[in-house]
């Protein structure tokens, strides 16, 4: 209505105009039929101008009161939102919004029952000087094969799932939990089978890394593919003073018996393993980001139950900066120590066959078989640990290089006193969002005499050539 008062006040302020022409005219009665006829023509045309304006005032009732029908008709579903005050809030219902233009919502029906797929596909070649039959050397091989699923269950809680098929395992369920996010006090909690929130490099799955394996330290400590095991997380935003992004992460999770060498807490499944998490985030510029956490787990180390605790220390430090054109760098690294208290069932009768006893031992013998035992009991108490650095620049839209620098005392090698440490430098191309292909080069150092009954030299070289391809959607974009 407001459009078509403007326009009748400029077709009378035109007629104004006009008349006035017409009354300077007069005086000229030659020029009086031609005056005559254009105000004719401009009469027309402002009532033509004024119907169309009438015509779009009704144009536009109709459509506010079309939105508005589907504005009431969009209520009666919840909206999955994200209030969770931080990264991937919960969900609310649409009565708790402010007054407003209703955000936009997915599509309703049968549609919203339908869950977020996708398939990620991970082939990697491997051309190594190791002398083995070890997986994957000197040949490619299909790493794993990752199907996907997830999908909000209500407006309180979503449900994730990740399924993973390797050549020579089979099917393996890697993830597969309920995350709610209604809980009292703030709390957002999981259930099911998850990836500890350990440092950085836990979290993430071998294809979705940076590079193309992990770090020697992660390897050791948590295991060739992470640590997951079923549990409960709970997890919460913690109030400062300095209102600054401060998460606190606590799980408890079953515990397990990893493959040999693999993974510093061995235990039945009956003795649960305990893991914090602390994550500090800030943003120093508009372009650039600073994360640091702390992580603490406790747990089993024996698998015979006579042993005692085994704690894991971690701290990480992730820095990234955004450039103009599609640029960014990525700075990230993490520090892991292991420490495995004495075990006290190591005894001078375990060193000793069955049908030997203390009195049977000469005393060169038993002197001797004293010293092994408290060998193995220092050994038991004594400490490892680790760590890596990491550097990622993406230089181009489609390219990015990176390296990173390893260092490891190891878990079974603590008694020899032994070390290793290996460089790694790839480059990506990135063909898409949802395919790339990397070639890194690594070189492994093992020193002495870390694993000398196992290694026929005391360093290897590798070089590998990754393929990931994806359609549908990514776990990590789920998460």
């Amino acid at each position: 209505m407001r459009n078509c008062l403007i326009a009748l006040a400029l077709a009378a302020r035109a007629l104004a105009i006009t008349d006035t022409a017409l009354a300077a005219a007069a005086a000229t009665p030659s020029s009086l039929d031609s005056v005559q006829r254009e105000l004719g023509e401009l009469r027309g045309t402002v009532r033509q101008l004024v119907d169309t304006v009438r015509q779009q005032d009704q144009t536009i009732d109709k459509q506010n009161e079309t939105i508005r029908q589907l504005e009431e008709r969009t209520r009666i579903r919840p909206l999955v939102s994200a209030p969770y005050p931080g990264p991937g809030g919960p969900p609310a219902p649409v009565s708790s919004l402010p007054p407003g233009p209703v955000p936009a919502l997915p599509a309703v029906g049968l549609s919203m029952l339908n869950p977020e797929i996708g398939v990620v596909g991970d082939v990697v070649g491997n051309a190594t000087t190791e002398n083995s039959d070890r997986e994957g050397a000197d040949q490619f091989s299909f790493r794993e094969l990752e199907m996907v699923f997830g999908g909000y269950v209500d407006p309180y809680s979503r449900a994730d799932f990740a399924l993973v098929v390797n050549e020579d395992e089979g099917i393996e369920i890697e993830e597969a939990f309920l995350t709610h996010f209604n809980l009292p006090w703030n709390l957002k909690g999981q259930v099911g089978k998850f990836r500890s929130k350990f440092g950085k490099i836990n979290l993430t799955d071998l294809n979705a890394l940076l590079s193309v394996n992990e770090p020697l330290v992660v390897q050791d400590f948590l295991g060739v593919e992470g640590f997951s095991h079923t549990g409960v997380r709970l997890q919460r935003l913690i109030p400062n003073p300095w209102d600054e992004f401060l998460e606190g992460t606590v799980e408890f999770v079953n515990g397990g018996v990893p493959e040999e060498g693999n993974g510093l807490f061995q235990a039945g499944k009956n003795k649960p393993i305990i893991n914090t998490h602390l994550k500090y985030y800030r943003d120093l510029t508009d372009s650039t980001g600073l994360e640091l956490g702390g992580s603490l787990m406790v747990g089993p180390n024996e698998t015979d139950g006579q042993g005692k605790l085994a704690h894991l220390t971690g701290v990480d430090l992730n820095l990234t900066k955004q450039f103009s054109g599609g640029k960014s760098l990525r700075w990230q690294s993490e520090f892991m120590h292991a420490s495995r208290r004495n075990n006290n069932s190591i005894s001078l009768a375990s060193f000793l066959p069955e049908d030997v006893g203390e009195a049977d031992l000469t005393p060169e013998e038993l002197a001797t078989t004293i010293m092994d035992v408290d060998r193995a009991r220092h050994a038991s108490r004594n400490d490892a640990w680790g760590g890596y650095s990491m550097v990622n620049y993406r230089f181009a839209p489609k390219w990015s290089v990176g390296g990173r620098a390893d260092y490891l005392v190891p878990l079974d090698q603590i008694e020899s006193g032994s070390r290793a440490w290996a460089g790694a430098g790839w480059i990506t191309f990135h063909q898409s969002e949802l395919m790339l292909v990397r070639l890194q080069v690594q070189h492994t150092d093992f020193g002495e005499p870390f694993f000398l009954t196992a290694l026929e030299s005391d360093h290897q070289d590798d070089v590998f050539l990754q393929f990931r391809f994806q359609i549908g959607v990514d776990r990590h974009g789920l998460q």
